[in-house]
Protein backbone atom coordinates (compact mmCIF):
# COMPACT_ATOMS: atom_id res chain seq x y z
CA UNK A 1 0.00 0.00 0.00
CA UNK A 2 1.53 3.30 -1.11
CA UNK A 3 1.00 6.44 0.94
CA UNK A 4 0.26 8.77 -1.96
CA UNK A 5 -2.78 10.77 -3.05
CA UNK A 6 -4.35 11.66 -6.41
CA UNK A 7 -2.12 14.74 -6.71
CA UNK A 8 1.00 12.63 -6.24
CA UNK A 9 1.60 14.01 -2.75
CA UNK A 10 3.16 11.96 0.01
CA UNK A 11 4.99 12.68 3.27
CA UNK A 12 8.74 13.22 3.18
CA UNK A 13 9.09 16.01 5.76
CA UNK A 14 8.23 15.11 9.35
CA UNK A 15 7.71 17.94 11.84
CA UNK A 16 7.79 16.80 15.45
CA UNK A 17 6.25 18.99 18.14
CA UNK A 18 8.24 18.04 21.24
CA UNK A 19 5.95 19.99 23.58
CA UNK A 20 3.12 22.50 23.42
CA UNK A 21 4.50 25.25 25.59
CA UNK A 22 6.90 28.12 24.97
CA UNK A 23 9.10 30.57 26.85
CA UNK A 24 7.79 33.48 24.75
CA UNK A 25 4.23 34.72 24.30
CA UNK A 26 4.30 36.08 20.77
CA UNK A 27 1.16 38.06 19.97
CA UNK A 28 0.54 36.32 16.64
CA UNK A 29 0.72 32.89 18.29
CA UNK A 30 -1.03 33.10 21.66
CA UNK A 31 -3.59 35.38 23.27
CA UNK A 32 -2.91 36.99 26.63
CA UNK A 33 -5.02 34.42 28.49
CA UNK A 34 -4.19 31.28 26.51
CA UNK A 35 -3.34 28.21 28.57
CA UNK A 36 0.24 27.17 27.89
CA UNK A 37 0.77 24.30 30.32
CA UNK A 38 2.07 21.11 28.77
CA UNK A 39 -0.08 18.07 29.49
CA UNK A 40 1.28 15.28 31.68
CA UNK A 41 -0.02 12.88 29.03
CA UNK A 42 2.81 13.79 26.68
CA UNK A 43 4.95 10.84 25.57
CA UNK A 44 8.40 10.11 26.93
CA UNK A 45 11.20 11.05 24.56
CA UNK A 46 11.96 7.33 24.05
CA UNK A 47 8.36 6.61 22.98
CA UNK A 48 8.34 9.64 20.72
CA UNK A 49 11.53 8.45 19.01
CA UNK A 50 10.02 4.98 18.67
CA UNK A 51 7.04 6.45 16.77
CA UNK A 52 9.42 8.45 14.57
CA UNK A 53 11.23 5.20 13.71
CA UNK A 54 7.92 3.54 12.73
CA UNK A 55 7.06 6.46 10.49
CA UNK A 56 10.48 6.32 8.85
CA UNK A 57 9.97 2.63 8.07
CA UNK A 58 6.72 3.42 6.24
CA UNK A 59 7.62 6.70 4.56
CA UNK A 60 10.55 8.07 2.60
CA UNK A 61 11.35 10.78 5.14
CA UNK A 62 14.21 13.07 4.16
CA UNK A 63 13.82 15.68 6.92
CA UNK A 64 12.88 15.52 10.59
CA UNK A 65 12.28 18.98 12.02
CA UNK A 66 11.99 19.39 15.80
CA UNK A 67 9.54 22.12 16.78
CA UNK A 68 7.29 22.97 19.70
CA UNK A 69 5.98 25.11 21.24
CA UNK A 70 9.63 25.92 21.75
CA UNK A 71 11.88 22.85 21.40
CA UNK A 72 14.84 24.28 23.33
CA UNK A 73 12.85 24.23 26.59
CA UNK A 74 12.09 20.53 26.14
CA UNK A 75 14.10 18.92 28.96
CA UNK A 76 15.14 15.94 26.81
CA UNK A 77 16.03 17.75 23.62
CA UNK A 78 19.71 16.76 23.95
CA UNK A 79 19.08 12.97 24.01
CA UNK A 80 16.47 13.31 21.25
CA UNK A 81 18.89 15.08 18.91
CA UNK A 82 21.72 12.69 19.70
CA UNK A 83 19.46 9.66 19.20
CA UNK A 84 18.11 10.87 15.87
CA UNK A 85 21.54 11.89 14.62
CA UNK A 86 22.72 8.34 15.32
CA UNK A 87 19.68 6.32 14.26
CA UNK A 88 17.93 8.26 11.51
CA UNK A 89 18.96 8.64 7.87
CA UNK A 90 17.01 11.89 7.61
CA UNK A 91 18.43 15.36 8.03
CA UNK A 92 17.74 16.59 11.57
CA UNK A 93 16.64 20.21 11.78
CA UNK A 94 15.22 22.54 14.43
CA UNK A 95 12.86 25.50 14.36
CA UNK A 96 13.37 27.72 17.41
CA UNK A 97 12.89 31.23 18.75
CA UNK A 98 16.60 31.12 19.59
CA UNK A 99 16.28 32.49 23.11
CA UNK A 100 17.85 29.42 24.79
CA UNK A 101 19.51 27.95 21.70
CA UNK A 102 23.10 28.75 22.66
CA UNK A 103 22.85 26.68 25.85
CA UNK A 104 21.50 23.70 23.87
CA UNK A 105 24.28 23.88 21.29
CA UNK A 106 26.92 24.09 24.01
CA UNK A 107 25.69 20.76 25.43
CA UNK A 108 25.42 18.76 22.20
CA UNK A 109 29.08 17.65 22.12
CA UNK A 110 29.24 18.57 18.41
CA UNK A 111 26.17 16.41 17.61
CA UNK A 112 24.70 19.48 15.98
CA UNK A 113 21.49 19.47 13.96
CA UNK A 114 22.00 19.73 10.21
CA UNK A 115 20.15 23.04 10.03
CA UNK A 116 18.31 25.50 12.26
CA UNK A 117 15.53 27.96 11.48
CA UNK A 118 15.58 30.83 13.97
CA UNK A 119 12.74 33.29 14.47
CA UNK A 120 13.81 36.93 14.38
CA UNK A 121 10.88 39.29 14.00
CA UNK A 122 12.70 42.49 14.93
CA UNK A 123 16.10 43.97 15.76
CA UNK A 124 14.62 46.41 18.26
CA UNK A 125 14.40 45.64 21.97
CA UNK A 126 11.14 47.58 22.40
CA UNK A 127 9.43 45.76 19.53
CA UNK A 128 10.80 42.41 20.72
CA UNK A 129 9.18 42.94 24.10
CA UNK A 130 5.93 44.14 22.53
CA UNK A 131 5.74 41.02 20.37
CA UNK A 132 7.06 38.35 22.73
CA UNK A 133 6.53 39.72 26.27
CA UNK A 134 10.20 38.92 26.84
CA UNK A 135 13.22 41.18 27.30
CA UNK A 136 16.78 40.87 26.01
CA UNK A 137 16.71 40.22 22.27
CA UNK A 138 20.51 40.09 22.47
CA UNK A 139 20.21 36.48 23.63
CA UNK A 140 18.68 35.59 20.25
CA UNK A 141 21.28 37.59 18.32
CA UNK A 142 24.12 35.97 20.29
CA UNK A 143 22.68 32.51 19.63
CA UNK A 144 22.63 33.19 15.90
CA UNK A 145 26.28 34.25 15.97
CA UNK A 146 27.18 31.19 18.05
CA UNK A 147 25.41 28.85 15.62
CA UNK A 148 27.32 30.47 12.76
CA UNK A 149 30.58 29.86 14.65
CA UNK A 150 29.54 26.19 14.94
CA UNK A 151 29.16 26.18 11.13
CA UNK A 152 25.52 25.14 11.31
CA UNK A 153 23.32 25.97 8.34
CA UNK A 154 20.89 28.69 9.40
CA UNK A 155 17.80 30.44 8.08
CA UNK A 156 16.00 33.38 9.67
CA UNK A 157 12.18 33.40 9.87
CA UNK A 158 10.38 36.73 10.24
CA UNK A 159 6.62 36.95 10.67
CA UNK A 160 5.59 40.32 9.20
CA UNK A 161 2.80 42.18 11.01
CA UNK A 162 1.27 45.46 9.92
CA UNK A 163 2.08 48.46 12.12
CA UNK A 164 4.37 46.32 14.25
CA UNK A 165 7.53 45.27 12.41
CA UNK A 166 6.77 45.91 8.74
CA UNK A 167 9.07 48.96 8.77
CA UNK A 168 12.01 46.67 9.65
CA UNK A 169 11.83 44.39 6.60
CA UNK A 170 14.82 45.95 4.85
CA UNK A 171 16.85 46.32 8.05
CA UNK A 172 16.39 42.62 8.78
CA UNK A 173 17.28 41.73 5.19
CA UNK A 174 20.55 43.66 5.44
CA UNK A 175 21.36 42.25 8.89
CA UNK A 176 20.90 38.68 7.67
CA UNK A 177 22.48 39.30 4.26
CA UNK A 178 25.69 40.68 5.73
CA UNK A 179 26.03 37.42 7.65
CA UNK A 180 25.23 35.35 4.56
CA UNK A 181 22.04 34.02 6.20
CA UNK A 182 18.95 33.50 4.03
CA UNK A 183 15.91 35.19 5.53
CA UNK A 184 12.27 34.26 4.89
CA UNK A 185 9.47 36.75 5.48
CA UNK A 186 6.28 34.97 6.55
CA UNK A 187 2.78 36.12 5.84
CA UNK A 188 0.61 35.93 8.93
CA UNK A 189 -1.46 32.73 9.08
CA UNK A 190 -5.15 32.31 9.91
CA UNK A 191 -4.46 30.33 13.08
CA UNK A 192 -5.38 30.38 16.75
CA UNK A 193 -6.76 33.54 18.32
CA UNK A 194 -6.00 35.68 15.24
CA UNK A 195 -8.32 33.41 13.26
CA UNK A 196 -10.99 33.14 15.96
CA UNK A 197 -11.15 36.85 16.89
CA UNK A 198 -10.99 38.34 13.40
CA UNK A 199 -7.63 40.02 14.03
CA UNK A 200 -6.10 38.66 10.84
CA UNK A 201 -7.14 41.28 8.26
CA UNK A 202 -5.97 44.27 10.30
CA UNK A 203 -2.52 42.72 10.82
CA UNK A 204 -1.88 41.08 7.44
CA UNK A 205 0.94 42.08 5.06
CA UNK A 206 0.95 40.26 1.71
CA UNK A 207 3.86 38.94 -0.35
CA UNK A 208 3.22 41.70 -2.89
CA UNK A 209 3.56 44.36 -0.18
CA UNK A 210 6.73 42.77 1.20
CA UNK A 211 8.33 42.64 -2.25
CA UNK A 212 7.28 46.23 -2.90
CA UNK A 213 8.99 47.43 0.29
CA UNK A 214 12.20 45.55 -0.59
CA UNK A 215 12.15 46.77 -4.21
CA UNK A 216 12.06 50.37 -3.00
CA UNK A 217 15.62 49.93 -1.70
CA UNK A 218 17.10 47.00 -3.62
CA UNK A 219 17.36 45.62 -7.14
CA UNK A 220 16.12 42.05 -6.84
CA UNK A 221 16.15 38.95 -9.02
CA UNK A 222 13.44 36.29 -8.75
CA UNK A 223 14.75 32.77 -8.15
CA UNK A 224 11.39 30.95 -7.97
CA UNK A 225 10.17 28.18 -5.69
CA UNK A 226 11.57 24.69 -5.42
CA UNK A 227 9.15 21.77 -5.43
CA UNK A 228 7.72 21.08 -1.93
CA UNK A 229 9.29 24.30 -0.63
CA UNK A 230 7.31 26.80 1.41
CA UNK A 231 9.13 29.91 0.23
CA UNK A 232 9.30 31.75 -3.06
CA UNK A 233 12.86 33.08 -3.31
CA UNK A 234 14.67 36.19 -4.52
CA UNK A 235 18.20 37.63 -4.37
CA UNK A 236 19.32 41.24 -4.19
CA UNK A 237 22.08 42.72 -6.33
CA UNK A 238 24.27 42.61 -3.20
CA UNK A 239 23.78 38.84 -2.97
CA UNK A 240 21.35 38.91 -0.04
CA UNK A 241 19.03 35.92 -0.37
CA UNK A 242 15.48 36.08 0.89
CA UNK A 243 12.18 34.30 0.48
CA UNK A 244 8.53 34.93 1.22
CA UNK A 245 6.33 32.22 2.70
CA UNK A 246 3.02 33.41 1.30
CA UNK A 247 0.63 30.85 2.73
CA UNK A 248 -2.31 33.21 2.25
CA UNK A 249 -1.72 35.09 -1.01
CA UNK A 250 0.33 32.50 -2.97
CA UNK A 251 -0.54 29.12 -1.39
CA UNK A 252 1.51 25.99 -2.00
CA UNK A 253 -0.86 23.21 -0.90
CA UNK A 254 -0.71 21.30 -4.20
CA UNK A 255 2.74 19.83 -3.52
CA UNK A 256 2.90 19.97 0.30
CA UNK A 257 4.91 17.03 1.69
CA UNK A 258 4.68 17.76 5.43
CA UNK A 259 3.41 15.45 8.17
CA UNK A 260 3.13 16.66 11.76
CA UNK A 261 3.55 14.55 14.90
CA UNK A 262 2.59 16.09 18.25
CA UNK A 263 3.95 15.29 21.70
CA UNK A 264 1.07 12.88 22.44
CA UNK A 265 1.59 10.66 19.40
CA UNK A 266 -1.06 12.21 17.14
CA UNK A 267 -0.38 12.91 13.48
CA UNK A 268 -1.80 15.75 11.39
CA UNK A 269 -1.70 15.90 7.63
CA UNK A 270 -2.50 19.60 7.42
CA UNK A 271 -2.40 22.68 9.64
CA UNK A 272 -5.99 23.34 8.53
CA UNK A 273 -7.08 20.05 10.09
CA UNK A 274 -8.19 19.93 13.72
CA UNK A 275 -8.54 16.14 13.51
CA UNK A 276 -5.66 14.43 15.35
CA UNK A 277 -5.01 10.78 14.45
CA UNK A 278 -3.63 8.75 17.36
CA UNK A 279 -0.94 6.30 16.23
CA UNK A 280 0.47 5.38 19.65
CA UNK A 281 -1.23 1.95 19.80
CA UNK A 282 -0.60 0.87 16.21
CA UNK A 283 1.68 -2.15 15.86
CA UNK A 284 1.32 -3.31 12.24
CA UNK A 285 2.42 -1.50 9.08
CA UNK A 286 -0.90 -1.96 7.25
CA UNK A 287 -2.92 -0.12 9.91
CA UNK A 288 -0.30 2.60 10.20
CA UNK A 289 -0.40 3.19 6.45
CA UNK A 290 -4.20 3.40 6.57
CA UNK A 291 -3.88 6.15 9.18
CA UNK A 292 -1.22 7.91 7.12
CA UNK A 293 -3.53 7.86 4.10
CA UNK A 294 -6.27 9.33 6.29
CA UNK A 295 -3.90 12.13 7.34
CA UNK A 296 -2.96 12.69 3.70
CA UNK A 297 -6.63 13.05 2.80
CA UNK A 298 -6.88 16.00 5.19
CA UNK A 299 -4.54 18.10 3.02
CA UNK A 300 -6.15 20.96 1.14
CA UNK A 301 -5.75 21.01 -2.63
CA UNK A 302 -5.56 24.74 -3.22
CA UNK A 303 -5.46 26.90 -0.10
CA UNK A 304 -5.08 26.83 3.67
CA UNK A 305 -8.51 27.52 5.16
CA UNK A 306 -7.56 28.55 8.67
CA UNK A 307 -7.58 26.72 11.99
CA UNK A 308 -8.57 27.34 15.58
CA UNK A 309 -5.41 25.49 16.56
CA UNK A 310 -2.62 27.70 17.86
CA UNK A 311 0.78 27.11 16.30
CA UNK A 312 1.84 26.55 19.89
CA UNK A 313 -0.08 23.27 19.91
CA UNK A 314 1.11 21.71 16.69
CA UNK A 315 4.40 23.31 15.67
CA UNK A 316 5.51 25.27 12.64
Amino acid sequence: MQVIDHLGRSFSSLRVSLLNTCNLSCSYCVSDNEQKKNSTNALSWQNLCSIIEKLEKNLNISTIRLTGGEPTIYKNIIPVIKYLKTNSKAQIKITTNGYLLKNVLENLDNNFPDAINISLDTLQEKTFYSLSKKKNIQKVLDAIEYALDCQIKIKINTVVIKNTNDTEINDLLVWAGKRNIPIRFLELMRMGHFFQNNKFESSFISQQEIISKISNQFNIKELGRLKNATSHDWETQEGYKFGVIANESVPFCNDCNRLRLDSYGNIYGCLSSNLPIDITKIADHFTLKKHLLEALSHKKETKFEGSELSMLKIGG
